[in-house]
């Protein structure tokens, strides 16, 4: 388990957790020594990210009203600058981004119901062969079909995608395809993940 230091990150990592293009992550990776002026000082990142296809992104977790104290933000200026002649990808992600709702609300809820064990997931492409052959899907109907865990299981690999933009019902319509969609949702638009 990956651990966090307020509520904030707590909800970070539900995003995290729920991305399909988010393969792993850890908290507190590495201390960076950055210059500020004419003194160095260290600095932690809050996460750092492994996506699927590769790329790895520091993250720092802050909120939007201590960002935008004119000392944070100049500090986080020259570490986003140090970062950036490093080569390492940074961004700082707000409460304003991680707090957005309903999507957070929504991906809390179907976090709840993520699978605790593998899934037979042999068994659910069989059974998402049958039900692409429906007209519709919805989030209920798939639910009574397959279970909660393997409908969120679908969901965290992006076999199937819904909107978040509003509250989750049984009426939620749910696209299904056995490629794998990456982008159904994206916790920061400027980066891609």
């Amino acid at each position: 388990m990956v651990g966090y230091e307020h509520l904030l990150e707590a909800d970070a990592c539900v995003l995290f957790e729920m991305s399909p293009q988010i393969a792993s992550y850890r908290e507190q990776p590495i201390r960076i020594s950055f210059p500020d002026g004419d003194r160095s000082r260290l600095y932690t990142p809050d996460y750092q990210l492994e996506l699927k296809d590769g790329r790895q992104f520091l993250v720092e977790i802050k909120p939007a009203r201590r960002l935008a104290a004119p000392e944070i933000r100049a500090k986080f200026d020259h570490i986003e600058e140090h970062m950036h002649q490093l080569g390492l990808p940074f961004r700082v992600l707000t409460d304003e981004l991680i707090r957005e709702q309903p999507r957070l609300t929504n991906l809390r809820r179907l976090r709840y119901e993520a699978p605790l064990t593998a899934v037979d997931y042999d068994a659910i492409r069989r059974s998402l062969r049958t039900i692409l052959r429906s007209e519709s899907h919805t989030l209920g109907c798939l639910i009574e079909l397959l279970g909660s865990s393997a409908v969120v299981d679908l969901l965290m690999r992006g076999h199937a995608t819904c909107p978040l933009d509003r509250p989750l019902s049984h009426d939620t319509p749910v696209d299904i395809s056995l490629e794998s969609k990456h982008e159904w949702f994206l916790i920061d638009e400027g980066t891609g993940f």
